[in-house]
């Protein structure tokens, strides 16, 4: 790969801040410029660097199709309507919660049309609410909580609205503190939204990249997502459609080595 293009990968594997759209759409544009005979490997090292991003792996595998001649079309987005919609719904709420940087969940609050009230959680360990709470103080009155304060303003807030990692027809996936958020609102009363694209849903055959990310340092656990039961969750908005294109045979390939690694590793020999 040229300097450049291997700026902007090596950019890629290490954002631990952007919303996963935000970083699927980089690797749209990153992966095109890469050599076939190098796709492979860096496919491999994207998926492990945002294992637990399942628009980055919809991604992913797009762009394999479209680079293997297999096109698929982009994803329509109809996120303008959707989110016309759900400010008639919400027409007199102003005080929300959010919490990490979803594109999202940024561009629905900012199209509010009021000004809100907006708490956001930082987000450790990555602090990626500053973003967010940068994006949306430009037009709204923005306060920035630590996580573990966030859930007790639950109780004077309209609503809570988050992004999401991943959808299953039984949980979503999201940052720490989206579980304790959920059970905050459900036991107040409050309504408990998200805002995501359909390139949240995974396919079965690309669900086994998925993983959620946990790091050990020392002792200490340091978990990054965590499941939301879906019977919390008010209402799931979709921007555009749940994505439900085929694997790609550079994918096929990473998922069938990763499933004979896992049927040949320590614990079975």
């Amino acid at each position: 790969m040229s300097s450049d293009i291997h700026a902007d990968f090596d950019a890629i594997l290490h954002d631990t801040t952007s919303g996963s759209s935000d970083i699927a759409q980089r690797v749209c544009q990153v992966l095109k410029k890469v050599p076939l005979h190098d796709l492979a490997k860096n496919v491999e090292k994207i998926l492990e660097a945002h294992a637990s991003m399942a628009a980055v792996i919809n991604a992913v595998n797009r762009t394999c199709l479209n680079l293997e001649r297999d096109p698929v079309p982009t994803p329509r987005d109809h996120g303008d309507r959707v989110i016309e919609d759900f400010w008639r719904e919400n027409k007199d709420r102003k005080h929300w919660i959010t919490l990490s940087n979803s594109h999202g969940v940024r561009r629905c609050l900012a199209a509010a049309p009021h000004k809100l009230e907006i708490k956001v959680g930082i987000s450790h360990p990555d602090t990626e609410g500053v973003l967010t709470a940068g994006h949306l103080g430009k037009r709204h009155r923005v306060t920035i909580y630590e996580d573990t304060k966030l859930v007790g303003e639950v109780q004077s807030a309209d609503a809570i609205l988050i992004g999401t990692d991943l959808i299953t027809d039984d949980h979503i996936v999201n940052k720490i503190g989206s579980l304790a958020l959920a059970l905050g609102a459900n036991f107040f009363d409050r309504p408990f939204y998200v805002m995501s694209s359909g390139e949240k849903f995974l396919t079965p055959d690309l669900s086994i990249f998925f993983k959620v990310k946990i790091d050990r340092s020392g002792n200490r656990l340091i978990h990054y997502f965590e499941p939301v039961p879906r019977q919390l969750v008010r209402h799931i908005y979709l921007t555009s459609p749940p994505a439900d294109h085929p694997i790609s045979a550079t994918m096929r390939e990473l998922g069938e080595a990763r499933i004979a690694g896992e049927e040949n590793g320590p614990e079975n020999i």
